[in-house]
């Protein structure tokens, strides 16, 4: 597979996954807001009066992906290794 093939399938499953991060980022959003962990003070604070601080939005988002990391099992050595290559790129 040349590196063209390569980065269009990368791209098609990039584009597949982000739709599914939108909706599971979506829900973790609207849980936050219902969990009264956040008071309005809050939102208007890191929302801004007219949404233009995103500090809410990334922290959502940080958090998200905190419970979402993946990493292949140690057992699966090549899996490990392309991790580490794609770590340092």
């Amino acid at each position: 597979m040349d590196k063209k093939q390569a980065y269009e399938l990368i791209e098609k499953q990039i584009k597949e996954i982000v739709s599914e991060v939108e909706k599971e980022l979506l829900e973790r959003s609207k849980h936050v807001l219902s969990s009264g962990g956040v008071s309005e003070e809050d939102l208007e604070k890191f929302l801004g009066e007219r949404g233009d601080s995103y500090a809410l939005t990334k922290a959502i988002i940080n958090s998200w992906f905190n419970d979402k990391t993946y990493e292949p099992p140690k057992h699966l050595t090549e899996y490990v290794e392309m991790f580490k290559k794609v770590d340092y790129a």
